[in-house]
């Protein structure tokens, strides 16, 4: 079973280069996936690489 990297959204807002409310809002809308962890919220590095195109973050 392949890991995925876990990102804060602080973390995830700075690789797309948008806010963590603009996070939030692609989140609601079914744009990226948030992983629960323990109550916090995390976004799978593999979702943003894809977002960008495949071009590692």
């Amino acid at each position: 079973m392949k890991t995925d990297i876990l990102l804060t959204k602080k973390q995830a807002s700075e690789r797309l280069g948008v806010s963590e409310r603009t996070i939030d809002r692609m989140i609601v809308n079914g744009e990226l996936q948030r992983v629960r962890v323990r109550g916090c919220v995390r976004i799978r590095k593999s979702e943003i690489v894809q977002l960008i195109g495949g071009v590692e973050a």
